[in-house]
């Protein structure tokens, strides 16, 4: 089994091969990409609902859209 060590996403190697596994290695082990994931998501709704509470603001609703997490692949949804 792969041996995961939290200084692994520090390193900076020159093939992603290493970041992958310690990304499974979250991902499917410890379930903390999840649990991120359930964070953020959590973050923004709050976000978002103090934005509309305070009467809305089309800057802040872009830069949260920007922001968003696309939780059905787990990465960022920014497209540029």
């Amino acid at each position: 089994m792969f041996n995961f060590r939290p200084d692994i996403l520090q390193k900076r190697p020159t093939t992603p091969t290493l970041k992958v596994y310690a990304i499974k290695y979250l991902r499917e082990t410890t379930k903390s990409f999840a649990y991120t994931l359930n964070v953020l998501a959590s973050l923004e709704w709050q976000v978002r609902e103090e934005i509309h509470r305070l009467g809305g603001n089309k800057g802040l609703e872009a830069i949260m859209d920007y922001l968003k997490v696309d939780e059905s692949i787990g990465g960022f949804a920014r497209s540029g």
